[in-house]
This record gives C-alpha cells, sequence and structure tokens, in this order.
C-alpha cells in the first residue's frame, strides 16, 4: 500500500493526474492534508462524497471529523438521516 501511495502522490505532483478507490483514498487524504496540498484534497473529498452510501456512511463520518471535512460530514449525516432503518438493523441488530 506504502508504495502504490507514493506512486499516487508523485504522479500527482509532477501529472496532476490521480486515480483514487476507496482503498487509497484516506491514505492520500492524510497526505495532502500533511503536505497541505489543498487541491489533492478537495479530489479525495469529492471521491468520497461520490462513493457514499448508507454501508460506508459511518466510516466516512469517522474520517470526514478526523480530516476536519465539515462538508462531507454534513453528506454522512445526511446519508445516516435518510437511512436510519438500515442503520437499526445493520449496526444495532433489530428492526424498528
Amino acid at each position: 500500500m506504502k508504495l502504490k501511495l507514493i506512486f499516487l502522490f508523485i504522479r500527482y505532483l509532477y501529472a496532476d493526474d490521480i486515480e483514487l478507490d476507496e482503498e487509497s483514498v484516506v491514505h492520500t487524504l492524510h497526505v495532502a492534508k500533511k503536505y497541505m496540498i489543498p487541491t489533492l484534497a478537495k479530489a479525495c473529498v469529492q471521491f468520497m462524497e461520490t462513493s457514499l452510501t448508507a454501508k460506508n456512511a459511518c466510516v466516512l463520518l469517522s474520517h470526514s471529523r478526523m480530516f476536519d471535512e465539515p462538508e462531507l460530514t454534513k453528506r454522512c449525516w445526511e446519508v445516516i438521516d435518510a437511512q436510519v432503518r438500515f442503520f437499526y438493523i445493520h449496526y444495532l441488530g433489530f428492526f424498528v
């Protein structure tokens, strides 16, 4: 994973091209925040927003708060609010 992340980062710096996936986006966002590259961070957040589903909303909510991304946090809460029945069944284990 580290080698892939380094390759993604260097490719972005030199070619302004990024190919994100669910496996690398959080690590890439961490690097973007650490080295203060706002355009890369924005690309990561946009990828996270487009891949946001009821199944990954809690995980992305945690990441959005860790990386201080209020718009992504808001979107995660919107998905959770809209899919509250799903969360009761899958995370709490009972039907509403």
